[in-house]
């Protein structure tokens, strides 16, 4: 068992996140906190989060972009 850092419950090892930088190899709150300390933040961080998506999306475009003129050149 290990004592969840965030809501304090005793629970099964299983129920928290594998982790290696930690001692005993596993998160130090379990899958439930993190869960909701992430939808909280994904929600509060929309904005940030949708920008980074479409930067994400375009450096793909531009890279398959500049890879089919690069075929075509090639042809």
């Amino acid at each position: 068992t290990k004592k969840c850092s965030v809501c304090s419950r005793e629970l099964s090892i299983d129920m928290f996140g594998v982790r290696s930088a930690s001692k005993d190899g596993h998160a130090n709150m379990c899958k439930e906190c993190k869960s909701k300390r992430d939808k909280e933040y994904r929600e509060k961080n929309k904005d940030v989060l949708n920008g980074f998506r479409t930067f994400l999306r375009n450096s793909f475009l531009f890279v398959r972009l500049q890879t089919i003129k690069r075929l075509a050149i090639c042809v």
